[in-house]
């Protein structure tokens, strides 16, 4: 008795999805926190937004890439581009807390 092309064909779709995928299996995986496994291309993307009145949202938005999160990076377009005086929002990641003794 043969088996039907249909039919071979759904059993090696199902036979792959069943399957645990190699770089999946716990032996095969990269530790993508050490440096030999990171993208040595990867930035980080700031954006900096002026509200506007409640309501309005932003009145202006400025985007930036840096190599990384880091607070001399974050304190130096804070510097270039945000007033002392202005309200700063940010989350709660270590490099905005330089933000907090220059900006109200």
């Amino acid at each position: 008795m043969s088996i039907p092309a249909n039919l071979k064909a759904k059993w090696r779709l199902m036979e792959r999805m069943l399957t645990a995928r190699p770089e999946n299996e716990k032996k095969d995986r990269k530790n993508r926190r050490l440096a030999e496994n990171q993208n040595p291309n990867k930035c980080c993307v700031i954006t900096i937004r002026q509200r506007g009145k409640k309501g309005e949202g932003a009145i202006k938005t400025k985007t930036f890439t840096v190599k990384s999160e880091a607070q001399a990076n974050i304190k130096k377009l804070a510097v270039e581009h945000i007033n002392f005086s202005s309200i700063v929002h940010a989350d709660e990641a270590g490099a905005y807390d330089i933000l907090h003794g220059t900006h109200l």
